[in-house]
């Protein structure tokens, strides 16, 4: 995924497993979340088709990742000057080892986790980028006990610099 993105492809994350036991849900697979407005196949497909949506190593690892306000999976276009602000709010299923952001696939910031519930702020202090070129920033969490959670990311294009 990490190629794709860094060629301008605008696909989010999800994880599944890759057997056919019968045992969906099962902790040794990995597992899609979805941000959706209700428990609808309707919403459910529009969390899709907005990549509002995550994905766990198997751990029901709960993530918020929001740039600006603007929720995983959204292409923003941002004014000059525009200040790029980062909150994560993660709930995991033991304690949160890291959070980490990364921006155009580098880690820009690494925060530990006090508990099993980590809030995260952060402002990128980077802002000038060409016209027209993109940045796309994600999340990946790593609890304590190895499970990991990734987000879709979110897209951001600058304009009048």
């Amino acid at each position: 995924m990490q190629k794709a993105w860094e060629k301008a492809y605008k696909l989010g994350v999800l994880a599944s497993s890759d057997t056919h036991t019968g045992t969906p849900g099962n902790e040794e697979a990995g597992l899609a979340a979805l941000w959706a407005r209700a428990l609808t196949r309707k919403d459910l497909f529009e969390a899709l088709r907005k990549r509002c949506c995550y994905g766990t190593t198997g751990a029901r690892i709960l993530l918020d990742f929001r740039l600006n306000g603007r929720m995983m999976g959204e292409e923003i276009r941002e004014e000059s000057g525009e200040e790029r602000v980062v909150t994560v709010l993660a709930a995991g299923t033991a304690n949160i080892g890291t959070i980490e952001i990364l921006k155009n696939n580098a880690v820009v910031h690494t925060q530990q986790g006090p508990g099993k519930t980590a809030r995260l702020e952060w402002g990128d202090p980077v802002k000038k980028r060409a016209a027209g070129r993109e940045d796309f920033y994600y999340v990946r969490v790593t609890q304590t006990d190895g499970n990991k959670a990734w987000s879709s990311p979110i897209w951001i294009s600058s304009a009048g610099y």
